[in-house]
């Protein structure tokens, strides 16, 4: 499932070009940041322009110190986002030990130089933009400027300066205009001061500030790093409008999405029945249907547009013998549902334990990339994870176990946690 049409990549390096040489001396960052880094942000300036419910303008501004050769990845740029998506990557420097330009390139039209793919895609509408510019004389600046506009407002960017672990940062600040009537909520995270607002007549701006962040050396540290995230009430996505003003909301439009996909052939309808009607316990005849699921079906990605929220219908999946988490999810629910079990659609944040998304219960936003079904007996919870062809019925692995997940149910859309699996 994709979760994140637009993913920018903190080890991005970009910043104002207009500075002069002394910003970029190597004197002028203070000992304490040297410490653990391979690598120093000096600005990060970020500004988002929304001017309407359906995309935005991201510009960047970021230079980066690179200390030594672990730290080369963190001095170039790499955009992986939707291919409908505009990205203009300005301009690009190099400066010396110094703070003297030793290379220059402005850079107009870049194009997407890799295709971004995994083994199980059947498409996927991504690609990436990589420029690399490195001096091999250390210390050395990079600095780039770019803008990219977003089509889609569902997953708004989480801004982020520090995402890795030896790296320490200078200076960073966010700011986000953004129409009057435009419905906005923010959540910030550690360390980050009140906005400032300044009103206008058309539209508000908000900004954020923060510096002298040190380089840490464990994935722990990463967790206290500045962070804000970014929503907005009403969104739209590839033409789907929708609402993130309650987690009911954001069900609620899944649920439209999914209505119509639901009905099984009546040669699926025979299989079903055949398989678990044979069972008085209702917990053999999930495992029937379960066993069923991933004998017959394999799992593929299909991210391509408002696929990467819209599943495949149950028919189609049960003619092509193939779907994705999404598409598979609705097919066991279906099949659930046809034997009169309470079964629904749930949209999780998967990864393992170091990679998964925190949730906030109270600030609503898209951080999901997976489905998984909540199947009921009585008030029993049975959880099934439907791309796999290894798991038992009832069990989950370590990429979506005890973690929020949203269960779908109209106009009853709620978090929930998923279990805490033994396997």
């Amino acid at each position: 499932m994709s979760r994140l049409l637009f993913y920018l990549n903190v080890i991005t390096s970009v910043f104002c070009c207009s500075l002069g040489a002394q910003e970029y001396s190597i004197s002028n960052i203070p000992d304490s940041l040297k410490q653990n880094a391979n690598a120093i942000i000096r600005q990060f300036n970020t500004q988002i322009i929304i001017q309407d419910n359906s995309s935005y303008i991201l510009k960047i501004e970021k230079a980066v110190t690179v200390l030594n050769k672990a730290g080369d990845k963190f001095g170039n740029v790499h955009i992986i986002q939707d291919k409908s998506n505009e990205v203009s990557i300005k301009h690009a420097s190099v400066y010396n030990a110094k703070g003297y330009r030793i290379k220059s390139d402005p850079l107009l039209n870049v194009k997407p130089d890799v295709y971004y793919s995994t083994g199980q895609d059947v498409v996927k509408d991504l690609h990436c933009y990589s420029v690399v510019l490195e001096d091999k004389v250390y210390p050395y600046t990079t600095s780039f400027l770019y803008e990219i506009k977003v089509n889609g407002t569902l997953n708004m960017p989480t801004w982020q300066p520090i995402r890795d672990k030896f790296i320490s940062m200078q200076n960073a600040n966010l700011s986000v205009e953004i129409k009057n009537d435009i419905g906005f909520n923010y959540h910030t995270g550690h360390s980050i001061s009140e906005a400032k607002i300044n009103h206008g007549k058309k539209s508000d701006t908000y900004s954020w500030f923060t510096g002298n962040w040190t380089a840490t050396t464990n994935s722990i540290g990463l967790l206290f790093y500045p962070e804000i995230r970014l929503a907005l009430n009403n969104f739209e996505i590839h033409g789907e409008k929708g609402s993130l003003a309650t987690w009911k909301d954001f069900g609620n439009w899944l649920f439209e999405l999914n209505k119509d996909g639901y009905e099984l052939p009546d040669e699926l309808k025979e299989i079903v029945h055949d398989s678990a009607d044979k069972y008085e316990d209702p917990h053999l005849k999930i495992k029937a249907l379960y066993n069923f699921l991933k004998k017959d079906f394999r799992y593929v990605s299909i991210q391509l547009g408002i696929g990467g929220w819209k599943p495949q219908t149950t028919e189609f999946t049960f003619e092509k013998g193939y779907g994705d988490c999404k598409a598979l999810s609705v097919l066991m629910q279906a099949m659930l549902r046809e034997i009169g079990l309470p079964a629904y659609y749930c949209i999780v944040s998967s990864g393992r334990d170091n990679e998964q998304e925190i949730i906030f219960e109270n600030f609503v936003e898209n951080r999901f990339n997976h489905v998984i079904v909540c199947a009921f007996i009585g008030t029993e919870v049975i959880w099934l994870e439907c791309t796999s062809n290894s798991l038992e019925a009832g069990f989950l692995g370590d990429f979506t176990n005890n973690r929020w997940a949203l269960l779908v149910d109209k106009d009853a859309s709620r978090l929930v946690k998923t279990k805490v699996s033994e396997n």
